[in-house]
């Protein structure tokens, strides 16, 4: 399978060749010259799509991408719905995202909502995902809804549109669909609808949506990905293989620890790597949470500390924001986050700090994991009925 569809600039490059065979835009006589630039800025913004990042180092993801396009029939006047289901840190985000930079430019009106899960624990953040979407098929950034269910018929309400591509990233509960994208008679004709999940009962309740189970990485793919990380070439260094190959027994393929796995141990010697592995035996091999904070393990009090702010407090704000907060208590962020980053425990993108869903689990789990019950022994309260309890029961460490 050609690899030229991962390569943003490329199909970019693509689109933008057409444009010399644009004909012009006729403007009658009188007419507001602001307002016909408006309207060719418009016209060039509808015609020239926005793709989603992807990542660098793609390794082996071509047989789940060539098993989800059979379920697409893309050809087909009949709306397809597809739900990809996985643990987290398997790489279905990232199917999802390849797919739909490869297929968008078949379609005027598109959408990628990413983190439905995250952005949508009440209904005023469903209503804010409802009014992403709209704005992104109809290019219209002003459209304000009052509830969801008049964002319900207003989604239902644009089947002329005809043929739209949507992607739902993350959705946690069956109830986001009925919100968001429920049945086939919401869109036209040769829409294409996918949805990335870890929840598999958001596939069973709603028949709609064709599923598919995302596979990990074949051992050879796995070797290669963990390399890159750990090696920063597609292969390990002689004298390392067999190390690999025990890694590779613990992380079961999984993308999310191979990169976490791998970015701790770049440039690490024998002896690091031998420690690393007598933790990696003492964990169950289907915990991959423990297998993840292996990495965190590994870092200095002050990275720990850092790391668990983001967990809690700081996931997808902006970098400046956080950095300035942190100098305030005393930490040096430029030095931390830079670790953070190296290790692949957070990434920094465009501006703001963002984090994988398994890995802000594993954080969680870690503040609570001596006293579960005992909120007041927490180091951090991030939720607010924990803060409210602990403050009302006088529950809080002196």
């Amino acid at each position: 399978m050609s690899r030229a569809w991962l390569d943003p600039k490329k199909i970019l490059r693509a689109r933008l060749e057409i444009w010399p065979n644009f004909k012009g835009f006729f403007a009658p006589f009188p007419r507001y010259e602001s307002k016909f630039i408006e309207e060719i800025v418009g016209e060039i913004r509808r015609s020239i799509r926005k793709l989603v990042h992807v990542g660098d180092k793609i390794v082996g993801i071509d047989e789940n991408v060539k098993r989800v396009k059979l379920l697409i029939d893309a050809k087909s006047n009949e709306v397809s719905m597809i739900g990809i289901y996985e643990i987290g840190g398997i790489g279905k985000t990232t199917i999802a995202k390849v797919i739909y930079n490869y297929l968008s430019d078949q379609f005027n009106h598109h959408s990628f909502l990413e983190n439905v899960r995250e952005r949508s624990k009440d209904d005023c953040g469903l209503l804010q995902l409802q009014e992403k979407l709209l704005c992104d098929i109809l290019m219209d950034k002003t459209m304000k809804l009052s509830n969801v269910d008049e964002g319900v018929q207003m989604i239902k309400s644009r089947r002329y549109l005809g043929k739209v591509l949507i992607v739902l990233d993350d959705v946690d509960c069956p109830k986001k669909l009925r919100f968001l994208a429920d049945s086939p008679d919401w869109f036209g004709g040769g829409s294409i609808i996918i949805l990335t999940t870890r929840n598999k009962r958001c596939l069973n309740v709603n028949k709609a949506y064709s599923s598919y189970e995302a596979k990990g990485l074949a051992k050879n793919k796995a070797l290669e990905l963990f390399s890159w990380n750990a090696f920063k070439q597609h292969h390990p260094t002689d004298n390392y293989v067999d190390l690999c190959n025990r890694v590779l027994h613990h992380a079961k393929g999984l993308p999310l620890a191979l990169v976490v796995l791998g970015s701790s141990l770049f440039q690490r010697d024998e002896e690091y790597w031998e420690s690393t592995l007598d933790r990696l035996k003492t964990i169950p091999l289907d915990d991959i949470q423990k297998v993840l904070q292996v990495s965190y393990n590994g870092l200095d009090d002050r990275c720990k500390k850092v790391f668990l702010d983001i967990v809690c407090f700081f996931k997808d704000w902006e970098e400046k924001t956080v950095t300035k907060i942190l100098e305030g208590c005393r930490f040096h962020p430029k030095t931390e986050l830079k670790e953070l980053d190296d290790k692949c425990l957070i990434s920094i993108s465009d501006g703001f700090i963002r984090m994988h869903d398994s890995l802000q689990e594993m954080g969680w789990a870690i503040v609570h994991e001596k006293y579960p019950e005992n909120h007041g022994k927490w180091s951090r309260l991030w939720e607010y009925k924990d803060l409210e309890s602990v403050l009302t029961t006088n529950m809080g460490c002196s």
